[in-house]
């Protein structure tokens, strides 16, 4: 069987990513209502991607098993909150592994590239957002060492 190969991602991979990234709205779907299912492929998301493969405002990579793209993440560095001591954080922006690679090294392949890939930046502090019903990313982001730190809570009114 071959191994998870992970590898920044090329500009061949948009279509690729953006096909995740679909796949990734259809998944959260289920803990999120308010997804707007044309972001990905809006001149916004394409321009988000097209950033983060680039290397020009983050970094994205890609996860291979047998020659075919089952997994990317994208990330970046952002701005933190001013009243933190911290003022640059590194945040896992969307990750997604095909479902029938989970569990083989994908995710967590992808997570350590990024965590390198952040660490050469010189940051030490990285945020990873997940919707608190999804405790399937949440227990694999605790298995990676992540442990939370803010709560978000929304309300719907009317």
């Amino acid at each position: 069987m071959a191994e998870i190969r992970i590898r920044t991602a090329m500009p061949d991979d948009l279509d690729m990513a953006l096909r995740l990234d679909e796949l990734l709205f259809q998944y959260d779907a289920q803990f999120d209502d308010t997804l707007d299912f044309g972001w990905t492929r809006s001149e916004e998301g394409i321009a988000f991607f097209t950033d983060r493969i680039r290397g020009k405002e983050g970094v994205a990579f890609i996860a291979e098993h047998d020659d075919h793209v089952v997994g990317y993440l994208c990330g970046a560095i952002t701005e933190t909150y001013s009243y933190r001591r911290i003022k640059r954080i590194a945040e896992l922006e969307c990750m997604f592994v095909q479902p029938s690679c989970r569990g083989k090294g994908a995710g967590s392949g992808l997570v350590n590239a990024f965590l390198d890939w952040v660490r050469a930046q010189d940051i030490h502090d990285v945020r990873i957002e997940a919707s608190a019903e999804n405790e399937t990313a949440i227990g694999f982001y605790k298995r990676m060492g992540f442990t939370p730190y803010n709560l978000i809570l929304e309300g719907r009114l009317g």
